[in-house]
């Protein structure tokens, strides 16, 4: 893939979806772990919970990296598991054409992927 550039405005744009995205998921993991450290009854309870933050952090961690040369991709995946939805694909309205066609046909690749695996 060639050099994607971002102007000022698309860059403001990209950071609101990600930003979204990212507190969605935030907030999912925070009741995953009030859930999960409701329950816990005894040492090892407590532990597999701490093992469950220590993993769901670094997969946090690398997936939230604000890197303008993987944002397309990374959009991808986010609609793809859910942190997206099409309201926020559609207010990415405002970049350019390229970026919003490299963003819907890597979703429909998803979602033919999906489709096939049903």
């Amino acid at each position: 893939m060639d050099r994607i550039t971002w102007s000022k405005t698309e860059k403001k744009i990209a950071r609101q979806a990600f930003d979204t995205a990212l507190s969605r998921e935030e907030a999912s993991l925070l009741a995953d772990f009030k859930a999960r450290a409701a329950a816990a009854a005894t040492q090892d309870d407590m532990w597999a919970v701490y093992r469950f933050l220590a993993e769901r952090d670094g997969v946090m961690g690398r997936k939230y990296e604000f890197r303008y040369s993987e944002l397309i991709s990374l959009f991808v995946l986010l609609r793809a598991e859910g942190w997206l939805d099409e309201a926020d694909l559609a207010d990415l309205a405002g970049l350019r054409d390229d970026k919003l066609t490299m963003i819907r046909e890597g979703c429909a690749r998803w979602q033919r992927y999906f489709e096939r695996d049903d």
